[in-house]
């Protein structure tokens, strides 16, 4: 069975509210839509990415995914190539395979739910 993750056909901006980032307006083409939900999130499959708020002119590294289901559940993401430049993706990992990633000719975004060492915030 395939299961695509896609964006959204929608041609409207959807309105969002979550705690972190207050009540705004999403672009369709920033929701995403995950048929399976998230590993441990089941239950949430539409997820806005919004850019993380930047303090400078520089870009960010980071961006948030929030859930359009649940207004406290966000992730901050990042593109792992930015920082790990040597990053492999496993073309034998199955959601690449399920999701039909490793078919040549499409476009993706990669991204990567990032954590943060309770005790080492900075690590």
């Amino acid at each position: 069975m395939q299961s695509d993750i896609f964006q959204t056909r929608e041609n409207s901006p959807i309105r969002l509210k979550s705690t972190r980032f207050g009540e705004s307006s999403i672009r369709p083409e920033f929701i995403w839509n995950f048929p399976e939900g998230l590993i441990g999130f089941r239950d949430c499959h539409r997820f806005a990415l919004i850019n993380a708020p930047k303090q400078d002119e520089s870009e960010s590294l980071f961006a948030w995914m929030q859930s359009l289901e649940k207004e406290n559940l966000a992730f901050p993401v990042m593109n792992p190539l930015a920082v790990f430049a040597d990053y492999v993706i496993r073309q034998d990992e199955p959601s690449i395979i399920l999701y039909g990633i490793d078919k040549p000719g499409g476009e993706y975004q990669l991204l990567v739910i990032v954590t943060v060492p309770e005790h080492d915030p900075t690590g």
